[in-house]
């Protein structure tokens, strides 16, 4: 059953904001490739949702997007079990936003 927030976080999105969504199971991306294309597209902020067995992909992507000064916004059962796995986020950064953290 294919994950379905993405879709669900277009649609609430309110006029006038862009939503993009890239599956890296459709697109795969390593580091390198999604910062450059934060970077090209001006893209102000990052969500990243991931199950378990890709969670430390997931945190390298965290890890490469804020390299590049841009916000994420993590989200899913890891995240919200282990917040303080989130590479790059201290206790005192992290921030509880109903189920999800964010850096």
């Amino acid at each position: 059953m294919p994950h379905l927030w993405m879709f669900l976080l277009q649609a609430l999105t309110p006029p006038g904001h862009e939503v993009v969504l890239i599956d890296g199971n459709a697109q795969p991306m390593d580091e390198e490739s999604i910062a450059r294309y934060v970077r090209e597209q001006n893209i102000a902020l990052v969500g990243i949702g991931a199950m378990t067995r890709m969670i430390a992909k997931a945190y390298r992507m965290a890890d490469a997007v804020r390299a590049v000064g841009v916000k994420v916004v993590m989200g899913g059962l890891t995240s919200r079990k282990w917040p303080m796995r989130l590479s790059g986020v201290t206790a005192a950064r992290a921030m509880r936003r109903g189920c999800s953290w964010r850096s």
